[in-house]
C-alpha cells in the first residue's frame, strides 16, 4: 500500500496544484454550486504568477502518493 508524503512546496509545483485546484472544483464544486459559480472559482485560465507568489509567500504543503501530487495546503502567516 503506497503512503501519502507531504512535503514543503516548490514553485515547480505550481502547474499541477492549479490543474488540480481546477479540477477539483470542476468535479465536486459542480454538485454544491451554479456552473456560473464554478467558472468564476475555477476559470479556465488561472493566473501562474500569481498562484505561484501567493503559494511562495505562504506555508505551503504538498502531497504526493507515488510521486504523483494528490493535494495541498497553504496558510498565511496570520492564520488564514
Amino acid at each position: 500500500m503506497s503512503s501519502i508524503k507531504i512535503r514543503r512546496f516548490h514553485s515547480s509545483d505550481t502547474k499541477k496544484l492549479i490543474q488540480l485546484f481546477r479540477d477539483a472544483v470542476h468535479a465536486i464544486g459542480i454538485k454544491h454550486y451554479s456552473p456560473e459559480q464554478v467558472a468564476v472559482w475555477a476559470p479556465e485560465e488561472i493566473d501562474e504568477e500569481k498562484w505561484d507568489a501567493s503559494l511562495e509567500k505562504n506555508i505551503t504543503f504538498v502531497a504526493e502518493i507515488d510521486g504523483t501530487i494528490v493535494g495541498f495546503a497553504d496558510m498565511t502567516h496570520e492564520g488564514y
